[in-house]
């Protein structure tokens, strides 16, 4: 039976600072708990794809001095691909009082990555693009890790290969909340690893990708409590139903094994109640299942 650990989870501001205090309130209700490790992003992304600031310097600091110690890390108000004023903005919030998790960005000198390793316990590295696993962005991780070392790093929005590969502190990613999203649930199996179902018919044998139901996928389903019925369902996919809390409990379960190497997995948030309801659904299913129960 796996440990009473706490899960880790991320939640970005961008989202919060958007609603309103009834909301708002809600969502801290439903988020801030003893069996969850929330890490509380800046924002700073929506701001670079938005090209606007759709959080400030100043409702960010306000929020978390506001909230203090109710998160168990905080990821610095970075500007991305700017490490000067990155590293500004990590001076202003530390003079504040604040302990942010300051970023690496992809502009940043060797020098002052090691300056960043020395004067912070945690760094979160940034700047990876969505094709993560291409050669030029596996080049530059590697570049960065092997200055890391043994030294505590977030990886910002990279999933279970990075966890495998680089065994780093902390990372985060969408993944356990998207893969639903075109008709296909990864479900990890401790006897076979991932396998990918996908309900779409051109995919019945496409790489480990089946819909025709045998015994090992089967067993599998059930193992969430799924049935092919379930499977094939088109409500099973919307937030709160069988599959998307399947997938989820699924990365719960691969997250207890990663811990196992000192890996946090940290699941991101959508940027939706009912997709935090549903998390909490997935989460409070896998405490059952494993006899651990508030």
């Amino acid at each position: 039976m796996p440990d009473a650990r706490p899960i880790h989870v991320l939640v970005s501001f961008a989202w919060l600072n958007k609603l309103k205090p009834d909301k708002l309130d809600a969502v801290m209700r439903r988020i801030i708990r003893p069996d969850w490790n929330v890490m509380l992003d800046s924002g700073a992304f929506s701001n670079y794809t938005q090209g606007k600031k759709v959080v400030s310097f100043d409702e960010y600091t306000a929020f978390l001095k506001r909230h203090e110690g109710a998160f168990w890390h905080c990821i610095a108000y970075d500007v991305i691909g700017d490490m000067v004023k990155s590293e500004v903005n990590v001076k202003r919030m530390q003079s504040m009082g604040l302990d942010p998790v300051p970023v690496f960005q992809r502009s940043g000198t060797t020098q002052q990555l090691r300056d960043m390793l020395n004067n912070h316990e945690v760094i979160a590295i940034g700047g990876i693009s969505r094709r993560s696993r291409d050669k030029a962005e596996q080049d530059y991780l590697k570049q960065v890790m092997r200055i890391v070392g043994d030294n505590k790093v977030h990886m910002l929005g990279l999933g279970w290969h990075a966890a495998k590969q680089y065994r780093p502190y902390s990372l985060d990613c969408t993944s356990p909340f998207v893969t639903t999203r075109y008709g296909d649930i990864h479900l990890w199996s401790s006897r076979t690893g991932w396998l990918i179902l996908s309900k779409k018919r051109h995919a019945a044998r496409a790489g480990n990708r089946y819909i025709k139901p045998d015994v090992e996928r089967t067993r599998l389903l059930r193992s969430y409590g799924l049935s092919w019925t379930d499977f094939m369902s088109s409500d099973a996919y919307k937030d709160g139903g069988a599959c998307t809390v399947a997938s989820v409990r699924s990365w719960m379960r691969h997250s207890r094994l990663l811990a196992q190497n000192d890996v946090r997995f940290v699941f991101a948030l959508p940027w939706t109640i009912e997709a935090v309801d549903s998390f909490t659904t997935a989460w409070n299913m896998e405490r059952k299942s494993w006899g651990w129960e508030q």
